[in-house]
């Protein structure tokens, strides 16, 4: 999904209305990256990314690059573009605790998990335990940016995943084999 839209984006820059992110694999400048977000985000570096997580990321980007891990030099923009998609969210996270950190106290009574194989009707009994008020399911706003969102325009994060999905094309591809909708909860394997 991530190179699809990555493609996408890059065919269609003047169409894309957001910024985009720098895409290079390695580590050094993932984190620059991950310190000028927490700068933005007004947010300590350490409390957004734990020393031992940027130690972490060192040696995922090592591993990937490597030449056992098998991975295309073309594929490399990609992994960097969601690796610096999640460094985003992990300082947004870490901002939105020290905005309101009564989050920390929120108790999480007997949560429910929905285990399956394909095809069995999970996606189905998924969503329609999300319709009750007693549950909550992440919708795909969420996912791709799961903090409360920054901006004060009502839809701007529903938008940006709706375009995200639209640039990747999952929505087509998946067709017949996961029912992808801007409009209904997801499952949580993306934060995962």
């Amino acid at each position: 999904v991530t190179a699809r839209s990555l493609s996408w984006i890059g065919r269609h820059a003047e169409d894309w209305p957001y910024q985009r992110p720098a895409v290079s694999l390695d580590a050094e400048s993932l984190r620059r990256q991950a310190r000028e977000f927490a700068t933005r985000l007004d947010v300590n570096v350490d409390d957004a990314y734990p020393p031992q997580l940027l130690e972490g990321l060192g040696q995922l980007v090592a591993a990937l690059r490597a030449p056992a891990a098998r991975i295309r030099a073309d594929r490399h923009p990609a992994i960097s573009f969601d690796l610096g998609r999640k460094l985003w969210n992990r300082a947004s996270l870490a901002a939105e605790l020290a905005r309101h950190p009564q989050i920390a106290g929120e108790r999480i009574d007997r949560p429910v998990f929905i285990l399956g194989i394909n095809r069995t009707g999970t996606t189905l009994l998924h969503r329609l335990l999300a319709r009750d008020t007693r549950f909550w399911a992440p919708y795909p706003e969420e996912i791709a940016h799961p903090a409360l969102p920054g901006s004060t325009e009502p839809g701007a994060r529903r938008r940006y995943a709706q375009d995200l999905l639209a640039a990747s094309g999952i929505m087509t591809a998946m067709r017949g084999i996961h029912a992808v909708d801007a409009g209904e909860p997801e499952e949580e394997f993306v934060l995962l």
